[in-house]
């Protein structure tokens, strides 16, 4: 019960984050200012999935509390919390992370009512990085010392802020795909191909961080590729892969496929609601997959590496 309240937890606040990421950091693939129905509900869900990343912070805290006394009690108990957050260095680290998540509640409420945000989106977009990044200093990659060890911490945090970029920016892109024109959602098929031209720059870099910090986590927590089948940790990691190839294979077929057919459709004067459709219904499913990969990320954080697991068989 307390490894589900773990990986449940996990899987909140990586969800989370990564909407709450994907809320403020629209600007890097959006083509000019959103529309003030865009910017609505971009408000809106980076205002939710900040008080998201708070609340599955301390669920996060709780529920590691409980798994270090190995009962449901410690979930709750004042004198745990205290004990971990002064002597351990995930709850120091955790409780910097806190604070991080309170301060991106406060700009996200400071940039709802304020005309001025150029500044308000860059601190509200550092806080949200600084949130992914400090991820990796309470995880898995803390096994590892020295030299090894700082250069595992930091393929982990390329590793969770690319996954974060790519997964969090989907839901606004699909926001962005559309503008209000008389009172209804209306596409404009040449600013929508212009937004996803940008969101490829961003999606293919995120491919290459994620492949490349893949490559060397892997070598660290799993070692050898005989443990991926003979280890739940490398099951778990090959299902992911599955997941993520494809994220990959959806976002190559939007790239070559669908928004070049938008944009001939643009310049022949024909319909375009066919080729936005099937792009929204691709992005859709990307983002699904990319939920899939988050579950899977929380069950690998939350089990014993491949490489720990071999070594007490």
């Amino acid at each position: 019960m307390i490894l589900a309240g773990l990986i449940a937890a996990r899987f909140a606040h990586y969800l989370a984050l990564a909407l709450a990421f994907g809320a403020v950091a629209y600007g890097a693939f959006a083509d000019g200012q959103p529309t003030d129905r865009v910017r609505r509900r971009l408000g809106r869900l980076a205002l939710w999935a900040s008080l998201g990343v708070l609340l599955s912070a301390l669920a996060l805290l709780g529920a590691t509390a409980g798994n270090m006394v190995g009962d449901v009690s410690g979930m709750t108990d004042p004198t745990v919390w205290a004990a971990i957050i002064q002597e351990t260095d995930f709850g120091r680290v955790w409780s910097v992370r806190i604070a991080l998540a309170l301060l991106l509640i406060a700009v996200v409420l400071l940039r709802a009512r304020s005309e001025r945000r150029v500044g308000l989106d860059a601190a509200a977009l550092m806080l949200a990085g600084g949130l992914a990044v400090t991820v990796a200093m309470t995880g898995h990659a803390q096994i590892a010392t020295g030299a090894p060890g700082l250069g595992h911490r930091g393929s982990d945090a390329v590793h969770l802020v690319a996954a974060v970029v790519w997964i969090g920016v989907l839901p606004p892109l699909l926001y962005l795909l559309a503008r209000p024109t008389a009172g209804q959602l209306r596409p404009d098929p040449a600013l929508a191909a212009r937004r996803l031209q940008g969101f490829h720059a961003v999606g293919i870099a995120a491919v290459l961080a994620l492949n490349a910090s893949g490559l060397i986590n892997s070598w660290f927590l799993v070692g050898d590729v005989g443990r991926l089948f003979t280890t739940p940790y490398g099951r778990i990691l090959l299902v992911k892969l599955v997941l993520f190839a494809g994220m990959v294979a959806l976002a190559a077929d939007n790239r070559f496929r669908l928004v070049p057919g938008l944009v001939r459709a643009r310049q022949l004067r024909l319909a375009p609601e066919a080729w936005l459709g099937k792009l929204q219904r691709h992005i859709r499913a990307e983002f699904a997959l990319g939920v899939a990969v988050l579950v899977a990320v929380a069950v690998l954080g939350s089990i014993a590496p491949a490489i720990e697991a071999a070594g007490e068989g």
